[in-house]
């Protein structure tokens, strides 16, 4: 009711001085607007709270804006929070002045994120870290080292889901390849994986006879064949693990994990003794998934047996027909040794024939030189001394006898 008398008054005072013949100015209020936006890192936030000096306050949109209509002129201070914890700008709290109606004041506001945390750790397998394994958060992907390590820095607060991928699934299995992580603003967190070998690989070889001294298996060169000689895997010490030959003389050990293994030849003593290693006794052998590798152990004939048998029987006619016991044979390096009898290779207590007929000779093939004794020539001489009645040397008194490099035994 006092509004309306009040009004009713100027009404009067108007109409009055109209009618005097002066004039009146009525004031209209000076009003404008203050709006800006609200970005971190140049994207729009929504749902920051803006709040004016004057007591008035509003929300960001989705686009990050904002705005107060109908301001009144004057001295004004906006301030935005309820942004993300993270989130750091140069200041909150601007100024702005409304001098003319109708005039806008843009007060805008861009932050950034706080990003000192981190993220490390390392891929590995077997007790190995995996090179190469490629570690994602988000859009992010980094290649673990030589070491299996792997970081991501710069960071911001939050939760990751760390992935592994890129690995060989034949070779590597994980129980997990993705695992989650919250880091606070300045954290550094340790997120590591750690799978198991795929045991896929298999190491073996032969004990052979190396004809040729060139410590290879080639065509042709013969097994040691000799059961139960002892090999051993070692992957570390005390991690090791025993297979024994065949009667092939060969060893295998299979469903391994992909690694490097020392291969260890033992048992020496039960080496047969027409043998002796021409090389090492132990390998470093590399097992690759899926893979076979073969090391082979080298071996040559140091000691030649040879087997003579004197039989009963008309030579090139009709040989063999019965074993001639006790007989005397004997057995030289050269021919010339033979027709002289002198210098033999085996000196027995006795070189007559067994109740087979049979006399085996020893002898170190380092004794077997040729006539000129340049060189060990693979050649022998059996002598048959003369027999006593009812019998008689029917054929030749001598026998030329070649060995083999690869054979320690020889019959004649």
């Amino acid at each position: 009711m006092k509004r309306f008398k009040y009004m009713a008054l100027a009404a009067l005072v108007a109409f009055a001085a109209c009618d005097e013949g002066t004039d009146v100015v009525v004031d209209v209020p000076v009003t404008g607007d203050i709006a800006g936006v609200v970005t971190i890192e140049g994207a729009a936030v929504s749902g920051v709270t803006v709040a004016l000096s004057s007591g008035a306050t509003t929300t960001t949109d989705g686009s990050g804006a904002y705005s107060f209509s109908g301001v009144a002129a004057g001295a004004y201070t906006i301030t935005i929070s309820g942004f993300a914890a993270d989130a750091t700008f140069s200041s909150t709290s601007k100024a702005a002045t409304i001098v003319t109606t109708g005039q806008v004041a843009t007060v805008n506001f861009d932050g950034a994120y706080v990003r000192t945390s981190a993220i490390l750790g390392s891929v590995a397998a077997g007790g190995s870290g995996l090179a190469g394994v490629s570690v994602s958060i988000g859009s992010s992907t980094t290649q673990t080292d030589a070491n299996g390590q792997y970081s991501f820095s710069g960071l911001r607060a939050g939760t990751y889901t760390v992935t592994v991928s890129g690995f060989n699934a034949q070779q590597y299995a994980f129980a997990n390849s993705t695992q989650n992580v919250t880091l606070g603003v300045g954290e550094s967190k340790v997120v590591s994986f750690n799978g198991q070998l795929l045991a896929t690989s298999t190491i073996g070889g032969t004990l052979y006879i190396d004809g040729n001294a060139n410590k290879s298996m080639d065509p042709g060169e013969p097994p040691v064949a000799k059961a139960g000689i002892t090999v051993a895997l070692e992957r570390a010490i005390g991690d090791t693990i025993y297979t024994t030959t065949d009667a092939n003389g060969m060893y295998a050990f299979s469903d391994l994990e992909e690694g490097t293994y020392k291969v260890i030849l033992l048992d020496q003593a039960t080496f047969p003794g027409a043998f002796t290693k021409t090389a090492e006794d132990r390998y470093l052998a590399a097992a690759t998934s899926g893979g076979t590798t073969t090391v082979n152990f080298a071996f040559t004939v140091t000691t030649q047996y040879v087997r003579v048998y004197g039989m009963l029987g008309v030579d090139n006619v009709k040989a063999g027909v019965a074993p001639i016991k006790n007989w005397n044979l004997n057995l030289y390096p050269t021919d010339v040794d033979a027709t002289a009898g002198s210098a033999p290779l085996v000196t027995f207590n006795s070189q007559k024939t067994d109740a087979n007929g049979m006399v085996t000779f020893k002898f170190l093939r380092k004794n077997d030189f040729s006539p000129n004794k340049a060189q060990i020539d693979g050649i022998v001489f059996a002598r048959a001394e003369p027999l006593t009645a009812p019998y008689a040397i029917n054929g030749e008194m001598f026998i030329e006898i070649p060995w083999s490099p690869l054979d320690s035994m020889v019959m004649a």
